[in-house]
């Protein structure tokens, strides 16, 4: 252990994120996604010499990260709050002081987030990253506060929802514990929808251009017959007189 802090990277791994997705061409957008999200957050990390621990799911999840240089966490538990908060006790057990945890749906995230965190939770405060859809995409906790908190009300917090939180902040303030608010950031879901949105523009950016092809083809032609109808008896007089003589 080289440092007093850890990040955690709380994840999923891509196939089961694109799982939720309704047809193959989006879940390959999600895992595009995913993949290129991952990366922006994994470079970020490496890039401010922390410890870092990734915490995903066994089977899949396992094997796919485990081509990071990092100690993983295997998730244990049913629901999200159970593995989210068993997560983070484990990290807190091999000794670690203070705890960043982050998300893998937040590609805007950036370095300045990680080191204003990593200040403020060294001198007994929490930071929240809260993200637009209500939800949260970065939460430092120090130990200290972190055994404040009411293990069941923490796995019973609304997560993944809109009022997500509000019920965090909320059961912060009970405990006593205080917050700094980073600034708000589009998550996962709203990039993708963007991205969903910009794939869809093309598609019909595509269509207009065949239509277009079409209805010159069409006018083209029914010019081309307006022509030969006006001057149909030019064109068999010179048909006639261009055709090889008739050999008797």
């Amino acid at each position: 252990m080289n440092n007093q802090t850890a990040i955690l990277l709380f994840s999923r791994n891509p196939s089961e994120d694109a799982e939720i997705k309704s047809t193959k061409s989006l879940r390959q957008l999600s895992n595009n996604c995913f993949e290129n999200s991952l990366s922006l957050i994994y470079k970020i990390i490496s890039n401010s010499n922390l410890d870092f621990f990734v915490s995903t799911t066994g089977g899949k999840g396992e094997e796919y990260f485990s081509k990071l240089d990092c100690p993983l966490i295997i998730q244990s538990g049913t629901t999200f709050g159970e593995k989210f908060y068993e997560s983070i006790n484990q990290v807190f057990e091999k000794g670690y002081e203070n705890i960043i945890v982050i998300g893998n749906d937040t590609p805007s995230l950036k370095l300045t987030d990680i080191t204003f965190a990593v200040k403020h939770t060294s001198i007994n405060n929490s930071v929240i990253g809260p993200s637009k859809d209500g939800g949260f995409y970065l939460l430092s906790l120090n130990r200290s506060d972190f055994k404040k908190i009411d293990s069941f009300k923490f796995i019973s917090l609304n997560y993944q929802q809109s009022n997500t939180l509000s019920e965090l902040i909320s059961l912060f303030n009970h405990c006593s514990i205080f917050q700094y608010l980073l600034k708000k950031k589009d998550d996962f879901d709203k990039i993708y929808s963007i991205r969903v949105y910009f794939l869809f523009k093309y598609q019909v950016e595509q269509m207009i251009s065949i239509y277009q092809k079409i209805i010159f083809n069409y006018l083209y032609i029914k010019h081309s017959l307006i022509l030969f109808i006006k001057y149909k008896n030019s064109f068999y007089t010179f048909a006639a007189l261009s055709s090889p003589p008739f050999l008797v």
